[in-house]
């Protein structure tokens, strides 16, 4: 079940917004012509068996009942793109892309540094990202808490992988708040955090998800004022994650950065 969580979380670090265009396209579950973070959610619990393939028919493209990876990631590129038919960019080599000012991402940013790096096929250069997500809503099985925090960069660079982290907390006692936390503990209330590199091309053979999850390392959320929170994770050690297969090596991860906003559902 965790497991599930952490592939959830993993998928939602990934999703910037979608264009919003009535037009069916894999991965709309719901038939309104988006595909949402929810949708994505339940693409990636039907892929591990924890739902049923009913629930979302137009992500199972092959219609053998089964979610493959290549179906997901049609469903995060229909995210990403709309549900339009998607127009052939024009060629710009000579174009350089502009960055979103940090100002202009939502609800915070995030600083990465990468450590002790060994065999790893990860890109371990210092990562910006500016669009952060804080998310916590009750789990009414167990009356405990469920915590979703995930950045991802402003801009994508067209033909790039893309570079996310998420943070995903199960059984937690109480919402999103200042206090320190153990990353990867063994015993609940648990604390997983996430680092994903992904590249969605119109070539499938290009495209590829590799994620590491933590062993081991520490939170700190302080409280910054009006609802903010200051994020601090430290010696985070990284090793290949189970849901996704590819990722090479091992790394150390500092998160340093800032939630404005979070979200209580």
């Amino acid at each position: 079940m965790i497991r599930h969580f952490i592939a959830a979380a993993l998928i939602l670090a990934l999703v910037g917004g979608a264009t919003k265009e009535a037009a069916a396209c894999q991965g709309d579950c719901g038939g309104d012509g988006e595909v949402t973070v929810d949708d994505l959610i339940l693409s990636v619990n039907i892929s591990l068996g924890a739902a049923d393939v009913g629930q979302c028919p137009s992500v199972d493209t092959s219609n053998d009942g089964e979610v493959t990876v290549d179906e997901i990631i049609g469903a995060v590129n229909s995210a990403l793109s709309g549900c339009a038919e998607p127009a052939v960019p024009t060629p710009t080599p000579t174009a350089t892309p502009e960055p979103s000012p940090i100002s202009s991402c939502a609800d915070g940013f995030f600083r990465v540094a990468f450590a002790d790096a060994r065999d790893t096929n990860a890109n371990t250069a210092t990562l910006d990202l500016g669009k952060v997500t804080a998310v916590d809503q009750i789990d009414p099985s167990s009356n405990t808490y469920i915590w979703v925090i995930s950045g991802n960069v402003c801009t994508a660079v067209p033909g790039e992988p893309a570079r996310a982290i998420a943070l995903q907390g199960i059984g937690q006692p109480d919402r999103i708040k200042a206090g320190a936390y153990a990353v990867a503990s063994p015993v609940p209330p648990f604390l997983s955090l996430s680092y994903m590199e992904t590249k969605v091309t119109l070539d499938p053979t290009q495209n590829f998800i590799h994620n590491w999850a933590a062993n081991g390392g520490a939170l700190v959320l302080e409280d910054a004022g009006g609802g903010a929170l200051r994020f601090h994770a430290s010696g985070v050690t990284m090793a290949k994650g189970l849901v996704f297969h590819g990722a090479t090596g091992t790394f150390t991860l500092d998160v340093t950065g800032t939630i404005t906003r979070v979200t209580h559902n």
